[in-house]
């Protein structure tokens, strides 16, 4: 936990000394020139007291370590509004290994592989399809989808979502991040970066980042999850069924999980935290991790400027060991 202030600090430290380029700029912040921002510096903690200027110094500092000049700002410190021409002139070495575990779903798979080739171009990054123990027809099908970018792992035996993802997971190289994703997912322009921003340039702490999930009729399918409040031993998803964009399904949050048909972890949460938990046989893995991040001072960040299409029923329907209310 310290280690990882520390590199907040230091991060800080080396955009602040970038942004004295700024000082000339009439819009340093919030329409303010530097000689205004510096008078009404000055007067806050007179004006407002010691803790009000604690939050404010906190917020100031995880501006400073984003791009761009002043946003708009709530009172957990996310920013609203990030701006894709900031994300697409961000660079990042990261290389990232997108884990897809695979049963009888080549139909769907094959739109999932061709739309991650089609959109990340420009990104480090190599797919790991790990076969969940398929029939011989299907396997033979999933063998036309290996190239330079593309593994297939074929496993002995069954063993559902946790051990096929996993399986992936474990052959990711040690200087690599992981996506975890669906076969199901479609991807669209700029997703993977998005959530690679999201990872290293937005919020603090962050260890896990999910997109917004769309059915594909355009509405929300999840824009992270809560706890279900009538039923607390299910989860749920914020604005569920709500238009792709219906104002505060745009707004980045924290949340208290991001579902497993598109998770984005950083290696050293993987280092710290671990994988997935096998003896979720399917479903509540996903959510599991996010509690386990938290429980260990990562936290889980929803950054919808990255989103996907999830044809989520077609991957679920054939999974005999889900009830109905996994299914929902």
């Amino acid at each position: 936990m310290m280690k990882r202030k520390v590199r907040i600090v230091i991060k800080t430290a080396q955009k602040a000394a970038v942004k004295i380029s700024h000082i000339g700029h009439s819009n340093f912040y919030k329409g303010k020139s530097f000689p205004e921002v510096a008078k009404d510096a000055v007067r806050f903690p007179f004006k407002y007291g010691a803790k009000a200027t604690i939050v404010k110094v906190k917020r100031e500092m995880i501006r400073i370590s984003g791009n761009g000049l002043a946003k708009h700002y709530f009172p957990n410190g996310i920013v609203s509004g990030v701006d894709m021409a900031e994300i697409e002139a961000w660079e990042t070495n990261r290389a990232v290994s997108i884990v897809i575990p695979s049963y009888n779903d080549y139909d769907l798979l094959r739109v999932c592989v061709e739309s991650i080739h089609k959109t990340c171009t420009a990104d480090k990054y190599e797919i790991i399809i790990v076969d969940d123990y398929c029939e011989d027809a299907n396997r033979e099908k999933l063998k036309t989808l290996a190239d330079e970018k593309t593994r297939i792992i074929f496993r002995e035996q069954n063993g559902g979502f946790a051990k096929a993802v996993n399986t992936g997971l474990r052959e990711v190289p040690a200087s690599h991040d992981a996506v975890i994703l669906n076969s199901d997912i479609e991807a669209h322009e700029g997703w993977l970066k998005s959530l690679q921003y999201g990872a290293y340039e937005f919020g603090e702490d962050v260890g896990i980042v999910g997109p917004k999930l769309l059915y594909p009729d355009g509405r929300i399918q999840s824009a992270g999850s809560y706890r279900n409040t009538e039923d607390p031993e299910w989860f749920d998803h914020y604005y569920r069924f709500q238009d792709k964009d219906y104002g505060p399904a745009n707004v980045p949050q924290y949340c208290l999980g991001i579902t497993g048909a598109c998770q984005y972890v950083k290696r050293e949460f993987m280092d710290e935290v671990g994988i997935l938990d096998e003896g979720f046989e399917f479903a509540f893995e996903d959510m599991d991790l996010c509690l386990r991040g938290w429980e260990s001072g990562y936290r889980t960040l929803y950054f919808p400027v990255s989103s996907l299409t999830h044809h989520e029923s077609a991957t679920r329907a054939k999974n005999k060991k889900i009830g109905e209310k996994e299914r929902q």
